[in-house]
């Protein structure tokens, strides 16, 4: 049932029968005014909506589902496109598929195909009304939840706005990461055993959380403003411009992580 649809319809009767008894002498014969009603109906049945929100929103959230083959992928690179709510990322080794995930709010989707190699992307459905949910209408869930298969190499590119991120990349094949994000909070896992990975990150006013599994090493370079930069220099002691693991060259996995940042706080551990 299309609830905004059903609100507006009820509105446009209510002043469509206040309108008729007006026409009809009604509202004279009683000595009401017919513009003295109007507002007090519509501040009531606004505040019906917006009760009616509350409850539609616990009852009845929309999840849209997407599943993506594997047909032999070996390489899949993602572009996700999450302005708001709570993204979330991991692998999951026991599913046949090489994508499975449930989006709050749907999702708008793409995939291409061509030599074991897919290039998926995935946006946020654009809605005004999903933006502003409390008021026009039952606030929608928009958190996204993406489990993937660990046989594939990856390349993600996450465009995230007002969201909170929890990607766990540890049993992945990761080549790069880049994130570009506004005023969040992102906590990230790097890969353990994927060999060189590059990440990149670009936010405004965020909170960024950099785990660095044990055997991993790592070359770092943060610039920012008002940043409060708090990274593990017994791991990553500073050597010039970077902070880096005094194994980098020589290791098996690592990482070249790139920071830059606005106001906010990084930890990298």
């Amino acid at each position: 049932m299309n609830k905004r649809g059903l609100f507006w319809g009820g509105a446009l009767i209510l002043l469509g029968l206040l309108f008729l008894l007006d026409t009809l002498g009604v509202f004279e014969f009683l000595g009401v005014s017919l513009w003295g009603l109007i507002l007090p109906a519509l501040l009531i049945l606004i505040g019906i909506w917006l009760i009616w929100s509350i409850f539609a929103r616990q009852k009845n959230p929309q999840s849209e589902q997407v599943t993506i083959p594997d047909d032999g992928i070996q390489r899949a690179e993602l572009v996700i496109n999450h302005g708001a709510g709570r993204l979330i990322i991991s692998a999951d080794p026991l599913q046949f598929n090489l994508l499975e995930g449930s989006f709050g709010g749907g999702v708008e989707h793409d995939s291409q195909r061509s030599a074991g190699t897919v290039k998926i992307k995935l946006t946020m459905v654009s809605d005004f009304f999903r933006k502003f949910p409390g008021i026009w209408g039952p606030q929608q869930s928009l958190d996204w939840n993406m489990r993937f298969k660990p046989t594939a190499r990856y390349v993600f590119v996450l465009n995230t706005g007002a969201s909170e991120s929890r990607i766990d990349l540890t049993n992945l094949l990761v080549d790069s990461v880049s994130i570009k994000t506004g005023a969040s909070s992102t906590e990230l896992a790097l890969p353990q055993a994927a060999g060189f990975t590059t990440m990149k990150v670009r936010s405004g006013a965020s909170s960024l959380s950099i785990k660095v599994p044990g055997n991993v090493a790592a070359r770092i370079s943060a610039t920012g403003g008002m940043m409060d930069m708090n990274i593990d220099k017994s791991r990553f002691p500073r050597s010039g411009v970077y902070h880096q693991s005094n194994d980098y060259d020589m290791a098996d996995n690592k990482v070249d992580l790139e920071i830059e940042t606005g106001v906010g706080s990084v930890k990298i551990w």
